[in-house]
Parts: C-alpha cells; sequence; structure tokens
C-alpha cells in the first residue's frame, strides 16, 4: 500500500478523474446560475454540485486505509444537506429564516463530524506538543467567537435571532481550525513530513468561505450577496469539500 496521500487517487483512477471534471463544470453552472439570480437553476445546479462532492468521497474514502473515513464522508453528507437547504430560501423566501437555521445546523453537525477527527490526531501528538499546547485550541476558538460578537457592530452585522447560533456556530469551526492547526503542526514537527500540513487547506478555506458568507447574510445594509461575494463564497467551499472528499483532511487515507 502506497503511503501517498489519497489525493493521488485523481491521476491513478480515471473514474475519480472524470467525476472530478465533472463537479468541476457542475460549480461553474451553479455559479452562472447564482449570478443570473435564478433561484430554481441554482436549487438544482447547487443540488447536484454537491452530490458530486460526495459521491466522488464515495469512492476515494470507502478505498481508503483507515476507518477514520466514516467521518470525513458524514461532513460530507451534511455538507451537501445544508447546501440544498440554504439553497431553497431562495426558492421559498418566505421560510428564509426557516432554511438558514436547518442548513447552519446541518453544517455545524458536519463540522463536528471533521472536529472528532482533528481532536483525534491532536490527542495522538499529545505527547509531541504538551499537554498545555492541548488547550491553545480552544482558548483561541472562544477568543475568536467572543471578538466576533463584539465586532458585529463596528463591521455593521447584526445576527439578531441568529445570535447564539452563530456564535455556537463559529465556536465549532474556530475550534475545528484551531485543533487541526495545532494537531498538524504537531505532526509536522514530529515526521518533518509536508503532507502533514495538508489538512489545514481545506479548513482554512471553510473558514473563510463561512467569513465572507456571515458578513452576506447578516450584513445590515446588504440584502443580497454581490457577484464578487458569490465567487468567493463558493469557489473557497467547494474547493475545502473537494479536497475532503479526496482525503486531504486526513494524512492516513491513501491510495495505491
Amino acid at each position: 500500500m502506497s503511503s501517498s496521500p489519497a489525493i493521488v487517487c485523481l491521476l491513478q483512477q480515471p473514474l475519480i478523474l472524470c467525476l472530478s471534471a465533472v463537479f468541476v463544470v457542475s460549480v461553474v453552472v451553479f455559479h452562472v446560475c447564482a449570478i443570473r439570480r435564478n433561484a430554481k437553476s441554482t436549487l438544482i445546479s447547487k443540488s447536484i454540485a454537491s452530490l458530486l462532492f460526495v459521491l466522488i468521497g464515495t469512492f476515494v474514502l470507502t478505498g481508503a486505509n483507515s476507518w477514520l473515513y466514516i467521518f470525513v464522508y458524514l461532513g460530507l453528507v451534511h455538507g451537501c444537506v445544508g447546501d440544498i437547504l440554504l439553497a431553497c430560501r431562495g426558492v421559498l423566501p418566505q421560510k428564509r429564516s426557516k432554511f438558514i437555521a436547518a442548513g447552519m445546523i446541518a453544517f455545524a453537525l458536519g463540522h463536528i463530524y471533521y472536529l472528532v477527527l482533528a481532536f483525534l490526531f491532536l490527542w495522538g501528538a499529545a505527547s509531541e506538543i504538551g499537554w498545555p499546547l492541548m488547550l491553545l485550541p480552544f482558548v483561541l476558538s472562544a477568543a475568536l467567537s467572543c471578538g466576533n460578537l463584539k465586532l458585529a457592530p463596528i463591521l455593521n452585522i447584526s445576527y439578531g435571532k441568529f445570535k447564539y447560533g452563530v456564535f455556537i456556530y463559529g465556536t465549532i469551526i474556530s475550534l475545528l481550525l484551531f485543533v487541526t492547526i495545532v494537531g498538524c503542526v504537531a505532526a509536522f514537527i514530529s515526521t518533518r513530513d509536508v503532507l502533514s500540513l495538508l489538512p489545514i487547506v481545506p479548513i482554512s478555506l471553510f473558514t473563510i468561505s463561512d467569513f465572507i458568507l456571515s458578513m452576506n447574510y447578516f450584513d445590515k445594509n446588504q440584502k443580497t450577496a454581490t457577484v464578487k461575494q458569490i465567487i468567493q463564497i463558493h469557489v473557497c467551499y467547494y474547493m475545502a469539500q473537494f479536497l475532503f472528499a479526496l482525503g486531504c483532511s486526513c494524512q492516513v487515507f491513501t491510495c495505491g
């Protein structure tokens, strides 16, 4: 069995390569629909793009040499569900708040699966980094989440009834980011393998996407996303999910 990360499956397996090409096309089509503000076609194209990254994950992750793929796969599935729910708010605007809340819950659950995986590797690195540094992600996450709420008025952001939901969601994804960074850096120090840092990439893209999305959804003056925001949000998001599907969230996922 090769020790290469599962992303090399792109070059080794024609099926994964073809699915990846179709996925890229579907993401482009989705962007066109979203920019044109066509709610129904946006829902359909977004659903197809999201189902494709789940399908890619099905072929790549189930061939991994670790049972840990289950956490990533469940994260992908919940991300797909969250995508569909958020897209539904455009088709049924009268239920916009309910779809946003449901979408946030779906994504939060997906992040929790990724977080469990990140914690397992951080725990394994405890002997390398020492127990005091194990607490660092929690401190940074709490500071970032609280700072986010404090800075909201300055940034012209109003979370309204989503205030506590945003706080919980923000805590989960910021904790995921910092746990991943600390765990990966510890693994790199131990192994000197640059690929140990690879999981930081999709997590960072996720965080960037969610930050821009939050700035759009809860801006006091802005009701719809600009073309620039649509591209920034979804390019980062779909790149993150694509990398997750290719096993880049975990060094132990390999393919032969």
